[in-house]
């Protein structure tokens, strides 16, 4: 079923369609998108889209930020791009395709909301979110539908039928995958939330372990399913062989010429089995994609 909420009376378009979606069962489009009403008008109180004029390419790619109190602001950025902070798709276990060349032109978007709205957790869809999609909607007059398409991947699973853990994986009462509560850190903890690697060591603080499956998508540019059953929260140290993964994947940024520091650590693989007591198994998963079928140019502010 397509998707066009170009109406001003959200609230009851809103119910409508999700009474329809849900008599449509799994796979539905309310699914898909992550959302449900989350009370309000759902919209921006004042928004400005404008084509961006600028010839000149930055150094840095062009992103969607969001303020704390939940408004947007976007210089220079893809239609595509604003489609995806919309609906979260992250390229990996969501993906966008689309024909129209306007897909590809830059806008640059400031928005403002009439109150604070909270900020959704790494990979769900939140207000500010749905407020991109009704925005988009209505300046941009997008038809959009869902098709699941099956892909190869990975299932993220413990390694011994006990389910005992390796010695580089520990519970932890840090939260780092709520952004309400990722900066209360303990006392004379200095370490940071994002999950980062450098020279072949992973460090985590205070993570789930779907934060580290889609880390470990990201770098297997496949989707893996956290099938752990681990519910809580982690600090996960891991060292292994991150220039293979750059090379399996071709990496954007070039290998030096000279092998990197970490060439001698173990694959992913094994050093997840070795020293956190996880595997991964080969999987076909269902993949998500969100497919534009109409888009105009923007209206005017």
């Amino acid at each position: 079923m397509p998707i066009n909420l170009t109406s001003r009376r959200l609230p009851e378009r809103v119910m409508i369609v999700t009474v329809a979606l849900v008599l449509m069962g799994p796979g539905s489009v309310a699914e898909h998108a992550g959302h449900a009403r989350l009370g309000g008008d759902q919209s921006f109180e004042v928004a400005s889209v404008r084509p961006n004029k600028s010839a000149a390419a930055s150094m840095f790619p062009a992103s969607v930020q969001t303020r704390p109190d939940g408004s947007v602001v976007a210089v220079d950025v893809s239609l595509n791009q604003l489609i995806g902070f919309a609906y979260r798709i992250d390229g990996i276990y969501k993906t966008i395709e689309g024909g129209s060349n306007l897909l590809r032109e830059h806008f640059d978007v400031t928005t403002k909301v009439a109150e604070p709205v909270r900020r959704a957790p790494d990979g769900e869809v939140g207000p500010t979110n749905v407020m991109m999609q009704n925005l988009l909607a209505e300046r941009f007059k997008l038809v959009l539908r869902w098709e699941d398409r099956p892909q190869a991947g990975y299932a993220l699973v413990r390694l011994k039928p006990d389910g005992a853990l390796g010695a580089r994986i520990r519970s932890t009462s840090r939260d780092c995958s709520n952004p309400t509560t990722y900066r209360e850190k303990p006392p004379g903890d200095t370490r940071g939330c994002a999950i980062t690697t450098i020279n072949g060591e992973l460090n985590a603080a205070g993570h789930r372990m779907g934060d580290f499956a889609r880390f470990l998508s990201r770098s297997l540019r496949r989707p893996v399913l956290d099938q752990t059953e681990l519910l809580g929260l982690y600090d996960i140290q891991m060292t292994f062989n991150a220039s293979e993964l750059l090379r399996s994947r071709g990496g954007i940024l070039p290998l030096p010429p000279e092998p990197l520091r970490d060439a001698s650590n173990p694959s992913v693989f094994t050093a997840l089995q070795e020293q956190l007591g996880l595997k991964l198994e080969q999987q076909r998963v269902t993949v998500s994609t969100l497919i534009v079928e109409h888009v105009e140019a923007p209206s005017e502010n």
